[in-house]
């Protein structure tokens, strides 16, 4: 398949600018100061306490990720976890999955079967449709209610653009990528119709991702663990271990996924307008890695050992979004800003298994309807105060299913379900206030209050496959969260932010009703009296800015949990063991531990020392403990220490960037053993520490039209994987990317 067979997609990536009404003024702000996640309408970010990461369109276009997650990694601020080359799944200080919150346009993704895991939602948003990336870095339940613990991604997407002329306008751009270490093949396509009062985006991405290949350069021990020497093949009725030819290329872990969006914003008047929201994602399946690499030890002193799964798969993930926002602006009116939503999400997924040797595939399926609603108000008081309301609603609506299928007759037969296959119902509830006080002309005092309401019912229909009681679990949880936070915006490029909040997070139905292997002989099973958690957390931020030449900051914070959610070993009728798909498995349930704590810093430096050229750098260090009546034990996803280091140049149409990340190595006795911390993945002493060197440059040949764009990721073709992951990261990749616009 040919490169330039992609070139002829469209893409428009336009840009925006948000404005800012200041005193009695209105300026273009740059888009890296701006943000909108703290308080869900446009802020400058030096006036926000929380620690915030902007990633924004033109950052996305010089990191060329081949999806979301990567593009977070990328930053250096995010650390993300992998189980197989279609997952992703972000880690913020400490916090991972469903304890962090995923956002797209103003619409929670956070649903009744976000699991406490790994995650791979954040890549069913495609970053070649974004704007910009948001990160708001702890607690923020004062805004976001459950599920914000870890903080925010707030993913968002591009907005028609109006012809700012009385002629209509047409406008578009193309990409067209491919990357060697996967032979991935990407062809992104948008167009931009405008008028005065209506514009038009529509958008679409196709990408396909062969096998990937891992490094070369490891040490004996990862060598003889990540290689993949072998693969399965089923040859008349029979699973049989083929060696892998290529072991350095992990089989089974390509897919295929495309992405369509259509958007249309259309003004009645001077004040309101309208914004209808289309978002359409699907996958082919998408082999998970990390289970198709495990190997089944021998039974006896004679047995050959052989793979534990012939096939694990998640099918084809779809995600539908429909939306429609109302948007009033009058500044100096009774309302200053409003935004009022309603939206809808389809969410289908499945997981699909089945045992080396074994007749029956187990073919376990979610489907999830999603309708919600939220109304956001903006009010300015006397120049001095700012005011932020609203309440919003989600509705969960869940219908598990699963079924066995012989492989070689292509026959069925009933199999256990994931989560009850009665009625599921995970339904929630807020309202919210937040003011900003300006104090003088250098301090902000905010504060902000959130009622949160949580409802849950699930229903238990049979116990045919399993020893549990059949009938309904019923949880009502009511929760108040707040926040305060101070902003000190010095003279001479100072500034001090400190803030204090906290979060909570409800069991969802994966929480408390979720039955699943975790890994080969263990079994996860429900536990009826869990409860939520709750946290407390302290910031503290220190920053120094010398014009546009020097910047510094970093972060401290402090975060104390109650009734932390561990998953830990648990009795079930008396028995610690059950039998499930036929293997005689340990019994572990989620139980609220009594405490659990994180913390830890980060920094960021960005020196300009001529116009032209920028060095860049971050780091991250996160601790977190489970207290114990003993010796506090580790708290898993804590990530280690990891970060980035950058050169950036960039002289008339060309532009080039050097940079490093790295990752300190996660020992053995920092490791949660039977949390989500996946030993089994790493070495015997843990997760080895590692760095990739990459490049960027960037050539425009027609002025404001075409660019070419050349690349290369881990260069020193190192072999590793990031903590926690399954799946072993690439290799060498050199990429070539074309992009047009007109």
């Amino acid at each position: 398949m040919s490169l330039s067979k992609y070139a002829g997609f469209v893409l428009l990536l336009s840009s925006c600018s948000y404005k800012l009404h200041a005193q009695d003024t209105t300026s273009v702000i740059d888009l890296s100061e701006v943000v909108k996640t703290a308080n869900r309408f446009p802020e400058l970010k030096k006036n926000v306490a929380q620690q915030v990461e902007v990633i924004t369109s033109a950052k996305l276009r010089e990191f060329n990720a081949q999806n979301t997650g990567d593009a977070l990694q990328l930053s250096g601020q995010v650390f993300i976890q992998k189980s197989q080359q279609g997952g992703s799944s972000p880690i913020l200080r400490g916090f991972e999955a469903s304890r962090v919150l995923l956002v797209v346009d103003g619409v929670r993704m956070n649903n009744a079967i976000f699991r406490a895991g790994h995650l791979q939602n954040v890549i069913r948003v495609d970053n070649n449709m974004l704007d910009r990336l948001e990160v708001l870095f702890g607690p923020s339940s004062t805004v976001y209610g459950s599920d914000a613990l870890g903080g925010v991604v707030h993913m968002r997407t591009r907005d028609p653009q109006f012809s700012d002329s009385a002629r209509f306008s047409v406008s578009g751009n193309t990409l067209a990528r491919y990357s060697s270490a996967n032979n991935e093949f990407t062809g992104h396509a948008a167009l931009n119709l405008g008028g005065r009062k209506f514009a038009s985006l529509t958008a679409f991405t196709w990408s396909r991702f062969g096998d990937m290949r891992m490094g070369e350069n490891g040490s004996r021990i990862t060598d003889s663990i990540y290689r993949r020497n072998w693969r399965t093949e089923r040859f008349n009725g029979r699973d049989s271990m083929i060696a892998n030819p290529a072991p350095l290329r992990q089989p089974g872990s390509g897919y295929t996924q495309y992405d369509i969006m259509q958007k249309f914003i259309f003004n009645t008047g001077k004040k309101f307008s309208h914004l209808i929201n289309l978002q359409f994602s699907n996958t082919g399946n998408v082999p998970r890695t990390d289970r198709l690499s495990e190997l089944r030890t021998r039974r006896t002193p004679t047995s050959a050992d052989t793979l534990s799964n012939a096939e694990w798969y998640y099918g084809p993930e779809t995600r539908l979004l429909a939306a429609y926002e109302l948007r009033y602006r009058d500044p100096g009116g009774l309302i200053d800003e409003m935004n009022i939503g309603i939206n809808y999400q389809l969410l289908k997924e499945s997981r699909n298994t089945r045992s080396f040797g074994s007749l029956f595939r187990t073919e376990r399926s979610e489907q999830l309807h999603i309708p919600a609603f939220y109304a956001q108000f903006k009010k300015e008081f006397s120049k001095r105060h700012d005011l932020y309301f609203g309440l919003e609603g989600q509705f969960n609506d869940l219908k598990s299913s699963a079924l066995a299928r012989d492989v070689d007759a292509d026959t069925t037969r009933p199999a256990s379900t994931r989560y009850p296959a009665g009625k599921n119902k995970f339904n929630s509830f807020a309202i919210y206030a937040s003011h900003n006080w300006y104090i003088g002309k250098w301090g902000i005092f905010s504060q902000g209050l959130r009622y949160n309401y949580v409802g849950l019912r699930s229903d238990i229909d049979s116990n045919t496959f399993y020893r549990f009681k059949a009938g309904a679990v019923k949880q009502n949880h009511h929760a108040v969260s707040g926040s305060v936070g101070m902003v000190a915006n010095l003279p001479k490029g100072f500034r001090i932010a400190a803030m204090g909040s906290s979060g909570f997070r409800a069991p969802n139905i994966d929480d408390l009703s979720k039955i699943f292997d975790s890994r080969r002989g263990i079994v996860v099973v429900p536990n009826p009296s869990l409860q939520p958690e709750y946290t407390i957390n302290a910031d503290l931020t220190l920053e120094y800015k010398f014009h546009n030449i020097f910047r510094i900051s970093t972060t401290a914070f402090y975060t104390e949990m109650f009734n932390a959610i561990v998953t830990d070993r648990f009795n079930l009728n008396g028995s610690d063991s059950v039998l499930y798909d036929g293997v005689l498995s340990q019994i572990l349930a989620n139980q609220n531990k009594q405490r659990a704590f994180v913390s830890g810093v980060s920094a960021s430096v960005l020196i300009r020392p001529v116009k032209w050229f920028t060095i860049e750098g971050s780091v991250n260090y996160t601790y977190g403990r489970i207290r114990t009546d003993s010796t506090a034990y580790p708290l898993d996803h804590i990530a280690p220490l990891f970060g980035r280091v950058g050169f950036n140049a960039a002289h008339k149409s060309f532009k080039a960037q050097v940079f490093v990340l790295f990752s300190g190595d996660k020992k053995k006795a920092d490791m949660n053993l039977v949390g989500e911390d996946n030993f089994q993945y790493g070495t015997p002493d843990g997760y080895p520490a590692w760095f990739t060197l990459n490049i960027r440059l960037s050539q425009m040949i027609v002025k404001n039209h075409v660019w070419i764009d050349l690349g290369a990721d881990n260069i020193l073709d190192h072999q590793y994987r990031t903590f926690s992951s399954g799946f072993t990261s690439a290799g060498r990749n050199l990429f070539a990317a074309v992009r047009a616009s007109f």
